[in-house]
């Protein structure tokens, strides 16, 4: 027996057959990121693509390597300063600081420049470089939104408290990038904020920027957000930037919101950190208390983010890491900064096809004996291959210890012998009276 399809006549088995292969690659379509949405409530773990493996993590330095060469990006406000004192007090993994690049987010950039000068110094690294960067985002206004969650300084007055010598920083940031990608190939980027100076290293020597190792690029969220109901507020704040760093092809390892809401402190923790921390994050208590305190509507913890890129950048195994396909919205509308991020097979197919052409591939499929429906989409699969591995799931009880122990003076001092107070305990007396 044969049937009719278009002018071709073709057997009943074939056709059966054909009918069979396409529903099993609906099931393939659909079922994957069922599966994943499944999941979502519990831990955010997504199945992997097939061909990727999860969990697969970049080189990193260990104890027994030379010591990881970081650049660090940040719009300085209450968790970055978490992050960099974390990262400068640690001992557990080896760390050369190149260079600290500023950029405006949750502040101004002067005020960000002027936070990260209070913090090096007190933290007696005044050998770090620091670089002024951009004033404004690509093409939006600035938000002054983050003066709500940082105070109107960056640092709920610390910051203010303590003027620095903001005027004498270098401003070209386009061109430290571009000089460091040259001198320290391989060097690794924790973009802690924004990534509008890194969007303007591309524009400017492209080529260079391509010495660099990875990008470790917090923000986006495959599920929700934290400005709008769909959008990061990194990504929000600049999503041109964003859109145009993901899509340079240079190595980047993301952590979206899925991994970094995965990480909080209570006021109970700031307390004893305050009480048995080092000097410099006693420092910072006051204003890590105020950051919880606008947060805290409900529940007794609330989310700091910048510390779990930190230490993702110093060691990838704390996070489960997927290969993924990123895009970032970049319209000013309701959507603006949102991350698509595509893990399972059909999320990446409709995010590069539109449904004209996965609609001419569906008729072929009746309408062609021939027709390969499996190298057709293979051939779209190939125009936009992955961009970033995406990190959906960390180990959150290990980055806490982690956090706690390496910021404790107890734990940090044991079996190191005695010293004298630093320029740090020198401001602690009036700091916390205030």
């Amino acid at each position: 027996m044969k049937a009719w399809i278009g002018n071709q006549a073709v057997s009943r088995r074939t056709v059966f057959g054909r009918i069979l292969a396409f529903f099993l690659s609906l099931i393939l379509l659909v079922g994957t990121p069922m599966v994943a949405w499944a999941d979502v409530p519990e831990s955010f773990r997504i199945p992997p693509w097939p061909g990727h493996e999860a969990g697969a993590s970049p080189v990193v330095q260990t104890s027994d390597q030379s010591a990881l060469r970081l650049l660090v990006d940040t719009d300085l406000g209450v968790d970055d300063a978490a992050a960099l004192i974390w990262l400068l007090s640690q001992h557990r993994y080896p760390l050369e600081l190149l260079g600290v690049v500023t950029v405006a987010g949750n502040t101004t950039v002067e005020n960000a420049t002027n936070n990260v000068l209070l913090l090096l110094s007190l933290l007696e690294r005044n050998d770090i470089p620091v670089v002024m960067g951009a004033h404004k985002p690509s093409n939006v206004l600035l938000s002054s939104t983050g003066k709500l969650i940082h105070g109107p300084d960056g640092l709920w007055f610390l910051g203010a408290q303590n003027p620095q010598e903001v005027d004498a920083v270098d401003r070209k940031a386009a061109r430290f990038y571009c000089d460091m990608a040259r001198t320290e190939p391989g060097a690794v980027v924790l973009a802690l904020g924004p990534l509008t100076n890194l969007a303007q290293a591309l524009r400017r020597c492209p080529a260079d920027m391509a010495n660099l190792g990875r990008l470790v690029v917090l923000g986006g969220a495959k599920f929700g957000g934290n400005t709008t109901p769909v959008s990061e507020y990194n990504f929000w704040q600049d999503p041109a930037a964003a859109a145009e760093v993901l899509q340079s092809g240079l190595p980047i390892t993301l952590v979206p919101m899925d991994a970094f809401g995965q990480f909080s402190l209570s006021m109970a923790d700031v307390a004893s950190l305050q009480q048995d921390g080092v000097p410099a994050i006693q420092f910072l208590a006051p204003a890590l208390q105020a950051y919880l305190g606008v947060q805290l509507q409900s529940g007794s913890a609330a989310v700091v983010p910048d510390p779990v890129a930190a230490m993702v950048a110093l060691d990838p195994s704390l996070a489960t890491l997927h290969s993924a396909l990123v895009k970032v919205l970049d319209r000013p509308e309701v959507a603006r900064g949102q991350s698509l991020i595509a893990l399972s097979f059909a999320e990446r197919i409709t995010l590069i096809a539109d449904d004209r052409e996965l609609s001419q591939i569906a008729d072929q499929v009746f309408s062609d004996p021939g027709f390969d429906y499996l190298a057709a989409v293979g051939a779209i699969l190939q125009r936009e291959p992955d961009n970033a591995l995406v990190a959906m799931d960390v180990d959150a009880a290990a980055l806490y210890q982690m956090f706690m122990d390496d910021l404790s003076q107890s734990v940090s001092a044991s079996g190191a012998a005695e010293h004298e107070p630093s320029p740090i305990q020198l401001f602690l007396p009036s700091v916390q009276s205030r």
